[in-house]
């Protein structure tokens, strides 16, 4: 029977992100105009569990699951690419791997990126050009990665390239002199997590950064995507949530002439409550995703439906408080722009609508 009614810890692990977030918020909306990564704030984390959320104990981690991942990045998006590394670790490292980053990552010393998108390759990893050749006890990598976010703060890449025997992944450490961070992109969403160009040009890693199997690219990122899709769906939805109750909160005490406030308008009333029970739907659908992933189900088309619907809903309530606060949510300062742009990109990012309706149709259907 599926029981998705949250425990105290997970009640817990939502409040102190909440509380973290709205601590925070200033310098967060800052980080995001000037487009740094906040590494004081992901340290800070430490000290509530967040890095280390769902890495084993045994690790230096929490010990959690995929619900408080979902209730944590509703709330902190910065963490993803990190938590994509520790997941990808945790799904292919070997015990050599997983004891040397996971207790790191877990005490805030390790940021992670993943490098997979290419000028000619996106969704279709099959077109991935980047190459690993076999040379001695080394592995010597070429090619060109694009939008990867957080390359400049992070301390681990795990970079997907081609091998003889085909899609395969390795971690590449900050330091590697074969490895190259390009000038900073100027995406108009996740500005938090910096984006750049990473070009591997004869950059040599040993055996042992060897992550998973060679030619087993393919199961890493699948085992790792189909997880992180839903931190993905809950920072959107995250967006949506705190933008409406945000605008509902000021247009209850604008007053309009002697009509009363904005929210008392019948029409105003009737999409608040339409978006309210959409978004309370969106995390229906993302909490049986988690919970099923907690069981040990793979849940692809649950956490593609999650991701579909989240990017749908959200963006209509972040543009919907903007109409309900009027000139007053227009101002950069209120952060609805940020709030939209950062959806914006997560709709797109980590696979579009249409590559969820596709995922989800092949799971019915096929």
């Amino acid at each position: 029977m599926i029981n998705y009614t949250l425990s105290d810890t997970q009640k817990e692990y939502s409040q102190k992100a909440k509380e973290f977030r709205s601590e925070h918020s200033d310098k967060l909306l800052q980080a995001s105009r000037d487009s740094v990564f906040p590494r004081e704030l992901f340290e800070q984390g430490v000290e509530h569990g967040f890095p280390g959320l769902f890495i084993p104990t045994e690790y230096g981690g929490e010990g959690l699951g995929a619900i408080e991942y979902a209730l944590v990045s509703e709330h902190i998006g910065f963490y993803q690419t990190t938590y994509q590394l520790a997941r990808a670790l945790m799904v292919a490292g070997t015990d050599k791997q997983k004891e040397k980053y996971l207790p790191r990552i877990a005490e805030g010393k390790v940021v992670g990126s993943d490098d997979i998108s290419e000028p000619n390759a996106g969704s279709s990893l099959k077109d991935i050009e980047t190459t690993a050749e076999k040379d001695g006890d080394e592995w010597v990598i070429n090619g060109l990665k694009v939008h990867v976010n957080c390359a400049g703060a992070a301390d681990v890449h795990h970079v997907y390239t081609h091998t003889d025997e085909g899609l395969t992944v390795f971690l590449v450490e900050k330091d590697n002199p074969g490895m190259k961070i390009g000038e900073k992109d100027q995406p108009i969403g996740t500005r938090q997590m910096p984006i750049h160009d990473v070009i591997y040009d004869d950059c040599r890693v040993p055996e042992d950064q060897l992550l998973g199997d060679n030619g087993g690219g393919y199961e890493v990122f699948f085992k790792t995507f189909n997880f992180s899709r839903i931190g993905n769906a809950s920072d959107i939805l995250g967006h949506g949530k705190r933008s409406l109750d945000e605008a509902i909160a000021w247009a209850s005490e604008r007053e309009v002439g002697d009509q009363g406030t904005v929210t008392e308008f019948q029409g105003n009333r009737w999409k608040i409550a339409e978006l309210k029970t959409r978004l309370r739907a969106v995390e229906h659908l993302r909490n049986e995703a988690a919970w099923r992933l907690d069981q040990g189900e793979s849940a692809v088309k649950h956490t593609c439906m999650a991701k579909l619907r989240a990017g749908e809903v959200a963006l209509a309530a972040i543009e919907e408080a903007i109409q309900l606060t009027g000139a007053h949510g227009l101002y950069r300062d209120q952060g609805f722009d940020m709030a939209w742009s950062d959806a914006k990109t997560l709709d797109v990012a980590g696979g579009s609508r249409e590559i969820m309706r596709n995922v989800i149709a092949d799971q019915i259907l096929d």
